[in-house]
């Protein structure tokens, strides 16, 4: 018995499953990257703080 090939609608359904994976990897990766831009911009922001509170401190120890 000959194998038949593909009908269109099978394939056209296979580009479809094959564009979703990839779409939804790429949201995967898209999330991962927000997290960790986020998570550097909290870090930046704490050593911002810490170092403006130290400037301050010492300006405010040398006017006394």
């Amino acid at each position: 018995m000959t194998d038949r090939p593909p009908s269109n609608t099978a394939l056209i359904l296979r580009i479809v499953s094959d564009i979703e994976k990839k779409l939804d990897d790429f949201e995967t990766r898209i999330r991962a990257l927000e997290k960790s831009v986020w998570g550097n911009a909290v870090i930046q922001s704490i050593m911002t703080a810490a170092v403006t509170g130290v400037v301050v401190a010492v300006i405010i120890s040398n006017l006394k």
